[in-house]
């Protein structure tokens, strides 16, 4: 993938940012509800967050065809990165969970 910087797709990193804490987020908290049980946690959650991130990166990735090089580079680099984002927080995310934290609680708070 042969992409050079510009202002376009330099201005795809917040948003990736956003959107790989966000699909974070909420794998983290349904694992905690699931207690740590991430075939569960894959079935409820996992599918909306493919979903979102499958229809947000085709969105993105329909910008790949427009005829401005930066708008075409926007659109290439959000939808790879936001399927990574994707792959990332649904399989990678809950692995590096059970390492890290074998109970699946993780620490809350005594009071909220």
């Amino acid at each position: 993938l042969p992409v050079e910087w510009n202002a376009f797709n330099a201005s795809s990193l917040p948003i990736l940012f956003g959107t790989g804490l966000d699909y974070s987020i909420h794998v983290i908290f349904a694992l905690r509800r699931e207690k740590g049980n991430v075939r569960a946690m894959q079935a409820g959650i996992g599918k909306a967050l493919l979903f979102c991130g499958l229809s947000t990166a085709a969105g993105f990735g329909s910008l790949a065809f427009a005829s401005s090089e930066g708008l075409s580079s926007l659109g290439m680099v959000c939808a790879l990165g936001i399927t990574i984002n994707m792959a990332t927080a649904v399989w990678l995310l809950p692995w590096w969970w059970r390492a890290v934290d074998p109970t699946g609680l993780g620490r809350r708070p005594d009071r909220v």
